[in-house]
């Protein structure tokens, strides 16, 4: 189990967590990723709206599930077996169709960054919020074209929903991704990878766990060091 603190915003995955609780302490502000990429860029949130957010990095960085959507692809005609530079990056994650709807319908009339294709992961490119921020609902048509856009792939919208995963529950449940697509392998890291995006930035590495799917006896990956610089993905993490 991880010990967090009352100001940790991940407290629902203390049981068996990826994340120490300095990672969990830090998803709601810029020490993690930075200040260009702050979700609030264009100005305060609503706050029905931010917690999605919120939802979204806890789950990247402290799901235990996550891990099994990490993108240790390979690197066509390279010759090299792995992709050594994607650790960090989640893929195609299934997310509860319901669960996407309703980030949707919280978040269509904020003003976001628009960054040229819609992607969380440049809107570092947006360098005048005043003329480059748009109502969400004018950046993305609905909540399956958000949720892929959004995050490059790594998640996809899934309407099946008892085989896929949500991104929110509330503290002293148990965590009922934990009941998703048990058998889902988690992918074998490549023996070179490296998950750090640039020099300055340490990335949480895959979250150990034993046999049964749980994370060592500590509660959480002792690996999962940070500082300032680009964001994870969504979500290992793509899917810490």
């Amino acid at each position: 189990m991880t010990e967090f603190s009352e100001n940790a915003a991940c407290r629902q995955y203390a049981d068996n967590s990826c994340c120490t609780n300095e990672v969990a302490e830090n998803v709601h502000n810029d020490v993690l990723y930075g200040e260009e990429y702050r979700w609030d860029r264009c100005g305060a949130l609503s706050a029905a709206c931010q917690q999605y957010f919120v939802d979204e990095a806890c789950l990247y960085e402290c799901d235990v599930n996550a891990g099994k959507y990490r993108m240790y692809g390979s690197m066509p005609g390279t010759g090299h077996e792995c992709d050594v530079s994607n650790g960090w990056q989640l893929s195609n994650m299934p997310i509860k169709a319901s669960y996407a709807d309703a980030w949707y319908e919280a978040c269509k009339d904020d003003l976001f960054a628009a960054s040229e294709t819609g992607s969380y992961f440049e809107i570092a490119s947006v360098t005048n919020v005043t003329s480059q921020c748009r109502l969400v609902k004018d950046i993305y048509t609905d909540a399956q074209d958000m949720l892929v856009r959004m995050w490059d792939g790594a998640f996809r919208y899934e309407t099946m929903e008892d085989y896929a995963y949500t991104m929110h529950f509330e503290e002293g449940e148990e965590n009922p991704n934990n009941d998703i697509l048990p058998n889902q392998p988690f992918p074998e890291p490549c023996s070179n990878h490296n998950v750090t995006m640039d020099d300055d930035m340490l990335l949480p590495a895959e979250c150990p766990t034993d046999d049964d799917g749980s994370t060592d006896d500590d509660g959480s990956a002792a690996t999962a060091l940070f500082a300032a610089g680009l964001p994870l993905v969504a979500l290992f993490f793509a899917a810490a």
